[in-house]
Order: C-alpha cells, then structure tokens, then sequence
C-alpha cells in the first residue's frame, strides 16, 4: 500500500477496517490524456472534453466526434472503457464522471481515466470517493498555475481515496444513490 504523500492535515480518519490509499494504488491505471486538442470530425467517436463531466455526471450537449484514426492515436495507452471514472485536472479542476455501459468515447486533453482496481475499488465508489470534499481539498492543496489552476499528473496519481471494504463500498453506494434520489 501506498501512502498518501505529504502534509495533508484535512483528511480525515477512517472507521476502522477503512485504509488511505492513494489513486495509482487504488486503481489498476491512471493515465493522462494526449495532451493536444483532437481534430473534430462531423461524426464518428464522442470526444469527451471537460465541459462535458460536471457534478458526477456526463453533460452530453455540444457534441463533438473524432474519426476511427484519430481514437486509436488518442486512445494508445488505453482506451477509455465502460466504468472508468474520468477527472479533470484543470478546466474545471476536479470534477469527475463514470463512462457508462455501452458507450465508447475519446478523452479530450486536461484530463484522467482512473480505472478502479475491482478487488479493491467498485467504479461507482471510486467516482464518489475523488468528488469528495477532502479531494477539493487536496486539488486546492496542490494546485498550480498563474493563469488557470491546474493539478499535475502526478498529484492525481497520489489523489487520497479512503478505501473501505468492497461490502461498505456498496453500501455507500446504494446511501449516496438513495439520498440523492
């Protein structure tokens, strides 16, 4: 296990049986955008950029699309999948969505696929752990930029999740879901 990096004061402690671990720990990748705009085509493959993830969820209006081509270029490292949990580093910072079933997208640049290590992590859990407060905190904590704030790869990889038992994962889950419904 990994701990998380630095001075952080503002994470809070867990019930017992709960453990911190940080986002590359956790998830069985983490990996960064290409790093450049994609060239738009009039149809093909969504483009995910960050104006379409806000509060948890996927804001599908203004659509974008790429080609075939330009996705498996895009998508080398790893093509974004169904469960991913999908964090933007900067534009907005910090805002989060899950990728839902049956839907192949593009990952526009300034952002991270997270993939949840499942013996550790359930998607939906990862998805409400790095909304929570604390990880505001954190992206506060280690913002950087003069212009527009912005978090580095790195500081995503060491994103705090605090992780409970799978069973405790979906219960929260489930609590979130019930609360908000």
């Amino acid at each position: 296990e990994a701990e998380v990096e630095g001075p952080l004061e503002f994470l809070p402690n867990l019930p017992q049986g709960w453990r911190w671990m940080n986002a590359e720990t956790a998830c069985c990748r983490v990996v960064d955008c290409h790093n450049k705009t994609a060239p738009y085509a009039e149809s093909g493959i969504r483009l995910l950029r960050t104006t379409n993830i806000r509060d948890g969820k996927l804001v599908l209006d203004d659509a974008r699309y790429v080609s075939e081509e330009t996705y498996k270029f895009w998508s080398r490292r790893c093509p974004p999948e169904p469960g991913d949990v999908l964090f933007t580093r900067e534009a907005p910072m910090g805002e989060a969505a899950l990728i839902p079933p049956g839907m192949k997208v593009c990952m526009g640049q300034r952002m991270m696929l997270l993939r949840a290590n499942k013996e550790v992590l359930s998607p939906e859990y990862l998805l409400l752990a790095v909304q929570a407060p604390y990880v505001r905190k954190y992206a506060e904590h280690v913002a950087v930029g003069s212009g527009v704030l912005h978090m580095r790869v790195g500081d995503v990889e060491r994103l705090p999740i605090p992780v409970p038992p799978i069973n405790e994962q979906a219960q929260t889950v489930s609590a979130v879901r019930h609360a908000f419904s």
